[in-house]
């Protein structure tokens, strides 16, 4: 060592370290904006199922004075709400298939790198799981008050 008072440091690390930080601080705020999105979600859905309610609470009453069930008007609750975040779900994975297909291709132009698309297929398992519990929890409170419902006060 000619001079041990002075180190050899490499560049790159320090750049790697920053590039790490603002990564890091970008996925904070995904993770942010991701709960926010699945809070105003389920409080969507949860607002589309009480209007649907109220509007068919008249045919609920009737079909249960013709003789069905509590459980087959929860289950049209249910069904309602399942079907409505199934619809979501498959408007939800075209735009993300598309956003990330030309997204890719737009920087593959931008910066001259030939970048295939990849697509983790196993994000739409997870957005169909998490689109099907939104649904279940904004139908619990309504699949209550069709329980609640007297079909003879929805006929007056």
């Amino acid at each position: 060592r000619a001079f041990p008072d002075y180190q050899i440091t490499c560049p790159i690390n320090g750049i790697k370290d920053s590039v790490n930080e603002v990564c890091n601080y970008i996925e904070k705020i995904l993770i942010a904006v991701s709960i926010s999105s699945i809070i105003i979600s389920s409080i969507l859905l949860s607002m589309c199922n009480y209007l649907h309610f109220t509007e068919i609470k008249n045919d609920i009453g009737l079909a249960r004075c013709l003789g069905t069930s509590k459980q087959e008007s929860t289950k049209l609750v249910y069904s309602h709400a399942l079907l409505m975040a199934l619809f979501s779900f498959i408007f939800a994975a075209i735009e993300l298939i598309v956003v990330c297909l030309t997204l890719s291709r737009t920087f593959s132009a931008s910066f001259g790198v030939a970048s295939s698309f990849v697509f983790n297929p196993l994000s739409l398992v997870y957005m169909l799981i998490i689109s099907i519990v939104v649904a279940l929890f904004s139908s619990l409170i309504i699949s209550k008050k069709v329980t609640s419902l007297k079909p003879l006060d929805c006929l007056r």
